[in-house]
């Protein structure tokens, strides 16, 4: 069970470099998530898109779904696209539910995955010795099951 999945949501490219070139707003300074990316390609990214995720088969937990990443630009916060992305996410077949990792600094992160139905499972130290993550994994309920009809 395989499952590697990038959902974006494109934006208008020329609507967005014309409110850049405007200083109406500016690209926020990212770090590359994986420390592998090139930041251009981050940038790149959030000109031509308004949101984006990504996941895959947990490599030790089989039948989670690891989410990666949940990225939406912060001139379109707070308009339910991160929501939509991680339920796009969620719908991936073939799993009994998902895990992530919030740094514990990111309290309005925290929120919006609690509010989206994950539990915090652990609190530890994952990617920095001084620095808590927190582990937050969302079981799959039966809405998630097929339901197989009988014909008549």
């Amino acid at each position: 069970m395989k499952a590697e999945g990038i959902l974006q949501i494109p934006f208008m490219r020329t609507a967005m470099r014309e409110l850049i070139s405007q200083g109406r707003i500016r690209l926020p300074q990212l770090e590359p998530a994986d420390g592998k990316k090139d930041l251009a390609q981050d940038i790149a990214l959030l000109e031509s898109t308004v949101a984006d995720t990504s996941n895959q088969a947990h490599k030790s937990l089989d039948g989670l779904l690891e989410i990666k990443n949940i990225r939406v630009h912060p001139n379109v916060r707070l308009r339910d696209f991160g929501r939509f992305m991680l339920k796009q996410a969620e719908l991936t077949p073939g799993f009994l539910g998902s895990i992530c990792d919030v740094r514990e600094d990111q309290p309005r992160v925290l929120q919006f995955m609690v509010r989206c139905g994950y539990s915090v499972a652990a609190t530890v130290p994952l990617y920095d010795s001084e620095r808590n993550d927190i582990v937050l994994v969302k079981f799959f309920g039966d809405e998630r099951i097929p339901i197989k009809m009988e014909a008549a």
